[in-house]
């Protein structure tokens, strides 16, 4: 969907929802290791979950970290994340994101609707959320107050401490291994 959205938009840029990603970061997690996880594992976890919060160079350098030292127990997540996420960074990348929007509740909301179709496709969606423009521009003409959700701020100092986190618990593996 987010093709054909790209396509019939093309100067709109298209932000993923980091819901959506740190969710399914989580079911691959437990997919993978069956809720077994360990402190190595669920910190991988924890620094790819930041991971759109990180300037284009923290982003390079980590991957470079992460790729560089793909023991055993967390291979088959890297290569799940470097597959599926890797290739999609710009959607899911706030460091450059000039809106203080973090989650859009309206199109939130729809995700019941949506499911519940049989078949949707691009056409309902459209419809969908032209209604939502519609309503929330008379809205904005009537003066009504909309509410908005502000991202969240992920501090340099966090994220530092989760990558220290996960190189302390790499090195507890690697020298475990030996």
């Amino acid at each position: 969907m987010i093709e054909a959205l790209q396509q019939i938009f093309p100067k709109v840029r298209i932000i993923g929802c980091l819901f959506h990603f740190k969710q399914a970061l989580h079911r691959k997690l437990v997919a993978l290791y069956t809720k077994n996880f360990n402190t190595l594992q669920n910190s991988l976890f924890k620094l790819y979950s930041i991971t759109p919060f990180m300037s284009h160079e923290e982003f390079v350098l980590t991957m470079h970290i992460i790729n560089q030292n793909k023991v055993d127990s967390i291979k088959d997540y890297i290569d799940y994340f470097n597959k599926v996420w890797l290739p999609h960074y710009n959607l899911i990348s706030q460091y450059n994101n000039a809106t203080a929007i973090f989650t859009n509740d309206c199109l939130e909301s729809m995700h019941s609707e949506f499911s519940s179709l049989k078949h949707p496709n691009i056409y309902e969606a459209i419809k969908k959320i032209s209604q939502i423009q519609l309503d929330k521009y008379n809205a904005i003409k009537n003066n009504q107050k909309i509410e908005r959700h502000i991202k969240t701020v992920i501090t340099d100092s966090y994220k530092n401490y989760i990558l220290d986190c996960f190189q302390k618990e790499l090195e507890k593996t690697i020298f475990s291994i030996k």
